[in-house]
């Protein structure tokens, strides 16, 4: 990466999982903003080092759907295939937004709270 870039990174489902160990493993402040939707990651990551990675992190929670299966095998799957959970509210991220859209509809979760995503045009997530 070109020094002085501003690198945003988005993980959704298990790629938000994926997304925080890539930022741990990465030197401080190489990812300028994360972006976690509907995240997924193993037990035992540690969100705390991922917060001090990164300039901010936004985290968006998929809205709860009472009687999905999907959700239902999603949060059963994961933990018993992966040893990951669902990740839920983090407390030590910059911000955690409460979508109104199914786990699965990551467009929309992403438009809702940070603009027209295809287009980069992102409203101000940051400090």
């Amino acid at each position: 990466m070109a020094p002085g870039k501003r690198v945003t990174l988005i993980g959704h489902s298990l790629g938000g999982g994926q997304a925080e160990l890539l930022v741990q493993q990465l030197p401080a402040g190489t990812i300028d903003t994360l972006i976690t939707a509907a995240s997924f990651a193993p037990r035992s990551i540690n969100h705390d080092l991922t917060r001090r990675n990164v300039g901010h992190w936004l985290n968006i929670l998929a809205a709860p759907r009472k009687g999905s299966y999907q959700d239902a095998m999603r949060r059963m799957a994961a933990p018993f295939l992966l040893d990951w959970r669902e990740q839920g509210f983090i407390p030590c991220a910059s911000e955690n937004y409460i979508s109104e859209a199914p786990h699965h509809d990551f467009y929309k979760m992403m438009t809702e709270r940070c603009g027209a995503v295809e287009h980069g045009q992102f409203r101000s997530i940051g400090a």
